[in-house]
């Protein structure tokens, strides 16, 4: 970040290692919040267990298996996303690569280099060794630990939105499964049926809008320190593409620039789709409650609905430092920003 604002002019070495060392900073960060935020993780994988042990009606597992399947897609491109782009390709494979052609009289000694270092290596000794096979644990095991951890979260945001779907589908059955009779709808045989339908919901409510402040109280930190840290990322590769044709200069160099800023980009963006998913789901959990035939139902079902209804009213989200909400709008107004200084960078060198 230094060399960044006193250089004057921006060259490709400089936002080469800009690149990986704030992904790493990302990884790490993404993990100490959730060392530090143990005891709620506990909770969160408890709570999670739980709802899946409780499932048994063949509609839920038909709901969760589409949104474990949803999960292991981001999973999946996630890890090959972290692995293939920033990882192997682009800090580990080319500097052990090196080091092997040299190995093998290809190479001079001036071409070799480290993961974490731009210039290269004037002397080769058992000391550049030690700190290539350091740097390169270094960043497999961050990258490992950043990537499950925020694979996690992603998962357990999927299970806040199975939740509220499931939540939906409970609404839904009395009025769709039972028969109405054609003086006056009737969708509960006994006040006890329509009673337990009701507190049933509730519950699951309840359940559901603990497990979204639980998750809140992650995103807090994990969002707001995260995504200034990605829109510094996000500014570089706006500059990479302001000078795509200055730097990529070989096709090895465009499939780099073009994999990391389409990477980069993507990773950002699932988060806030979670998010914004998330809201969406709050919101017809909302909608559905309101839609329920509220004459139909006896004075106490009324009463708890009325409560549930004043209650889901407040959206479920996750918020970014308490200060704004994960969502499409944010993510738009994020890239206009890093836009902007992206602009102001290339106006001025």
């Amino acid at each position: 970040l230094y060399k960044l604002f006193t250089t004057k002019t921006i060259g490709q070495s400089t936002i080469l290692l800009i690149q990986r060392v704030i992904s790493l900073i990302i990884f790490n960060v993404t993990y100490s919040v959730g060392y530090f935020r143990f005891v709620t993780i506990q909770l969160l994988i408890v709570r999670f267990k739980l709802d899946h042990e409780k499932i048994s009606d063949p509609d839920e597992m038909d709901i969760l298996k589409k949104y474990t399947n949803q999960s292991k897609f981001f999973v999946y491109a996630l890890m090959c996303r972290f692995f293939f782009d920033i990882n192997c390709f682009l800090i580990v494979y080319p500097p052990v690569l090196n080091a092997f052609l040299y190995s093998i009289g290809i190479l001079e000694v001036n071409q070799l280099t480290l993961p974490l270092t731009e210039n290269n290596i004037d002397h080769v000794g058992m000391m550049y060794f030690c700190m290539l096979i350091g740097q390169s644990v270094t960043v497999l095991m961050t990258i490992v630990v950043g990537s499950i951890t925020l694979s996690m979260f992603l998962v357990f945001i999927q299970h806040a939105c199975c939740q509220c779907s499931i939540i939906i589908l409970k609404i839904r059955q009395p009025f769709q499964s039972n028969q109405i009779s054609e003086k006056k709808p009737k969708f509960f045989s006994t006040l006890t049926e329509e009673y337990n339908w009701i507190v049933d919901i509730v519950n699951r409510h309840r359940i559901s809008i603990e497990f979204i402040k639980m998750l809140r109280n992650i995103s807090n930190a994990t969002y707001l320190i995260v995504m200034l840290l990605a829109t510094i990322v996000i500014v570089v590769n706006f500059l990479c593409i302001l000078k795509f044709s200055i730097f990529s200069k070989t096709l090895k160099d465009k499939l780099e620039c073009i994999i990391y800023v389409t990477g980069s980009i993507f990773t950002v963006y699932i988060t806030f789709y979670l998010g914004q998913t998330l809201l969406n789901h709050s919101n017809a959990v909302f909608e559905e409650l309101c839609n329920v035939p509220f004459y139909t139902l006896s004075v106490n079902s009324q009463k708890l609905l009325l409560l549930m209804i004043a209650r889901s009213r407040k959206p479920s989200f996750l918020s970014i430092g308490n200060m704004f909400v994960s969502s499409h709008e944010v993510f738009a107004s994020l890239l206009r920003k890093a836009l902007s200084f992206a602009m102001v960078f290339y106006s001025v060198q």
